[in-house]
């Protein structure tokens, strides 16, 4: 039995759905494995630079590739995959653009995969007033940027700098590395957890 011609133009239309597939499973893969492989193979979450480096970078490349995909189909008037890869597109695109919101996404996962591994910096937080407690965990960084995730049960990392107490500002003084870069206002994960943006100019 042969397809019929509305068959026929569905499984056409469909045959480019790879595309948009295969960078949702690209960014799914990217940034969970980013965190479980150093866990598997060390047994402890890794402060990575060089994976958000990578992860940024091979996004940079599958655009063009997708672009370049887009201009091609135009031109040949393949309408089904000009329309797959344009998806394809606004996901990577997408990808880039709420960046900080899939971090905190991953760490928020973190969080629940590894809680050993975080319960071990909540045991090492040290104390700056009041009985809170004050932890750096984990750091990712992508050029200037860094995001930082840390353990802070007083709380005052989640507040405008103006805002925070005095021995919470004399605590960061002390700290060095990132600490001494401009942070914004830490975004609650869970529990006493935060990510810390910091914007650094080495």
């Amino acid at each position: 039995m042969t397809a019929t011609p509305n068959r026929e133009y569905a499984r056409l239309w469909f045959s480019y759905a790879w595309h948009p597939a295969a960078i949702l499973l690209f960014l799914v893969t990217a940034y969970v494995g980013m965190q479980i492989l150093p866990f598997v193979i060390s047994g402890h979450l890794i402060n990575s630079s060089l994976g958000l480096t990578l992860i940024f970078s091979a996004t940079l490349v599958l655009f063009a590739f997708e672009i370049a995909g887009v201009i091609s189909a135009v031109a040949l008037r393949d309408k089904a995959r000009a329309a797959w890869q344009a998806l394809a597109i606004a996901i990577l695109a997408a990808s880039v653009i709420f960046a900080p919101q899939i971090l905190r996404t991953v760490q928020i996962t973190n969080l629940l995969l590894f809680p050993s591994f975080f319960a071990a910096c909540e045991h090492n937080a040290q104390p700056y007033g009041g009985g809170a407690k004050f932890k750096s965990c984990i750091a990712e960084s992508f050029g200037d940027a860094y995001f930082v995730t840390v353990y802070d049960s007083g709380g005052e990392i989640g507040r405008p700098a103006n805002q925070q107490s005095q021995p919470f500002k004399d605590m960061l003084k002390g700290l060095r590395g990132v600490f001494e870069c401009k942070l914004s206002p830490g975004q609650h994960l869970r529990g006493a957890f935060y990510l810390v943006d910091a914007a650094c100019d080495w």
